[in-house]
């Protein structure tokens, strides 16, 4: 699953590709911004989860396909 800033990151590239102009677009602080906000969220939604190493661990599996 990727998450809608992994899409847009991988969107801009595809057009910035097909463009005659190089554009690099580097989305490290975008994409850390999302996983700490998705961490976050998680670790509030409720009490099963409630833990930090839960939630880096529902956000691994769930959204990072780099592992």
């Amino acid at each position: 699953m990727k998450t809608a800033i992994m899409e847009l990151l991988e969107n801009l590239q595809k057009q910035f590709d097909e463009q005659t102009y190089p554009v690099r677009i580097d989305g490290t602080y975008f994409l850390e911004k999302e996983k700490e906000q998705i961490i976050n969220a998680f670790i509030q939604g409720g009490e099963q989860w409630n833990s930090e190493d839960a939630s880096v661990e529902y956000y691994n599996q769930t959204f990072n396909q780099n592992k």
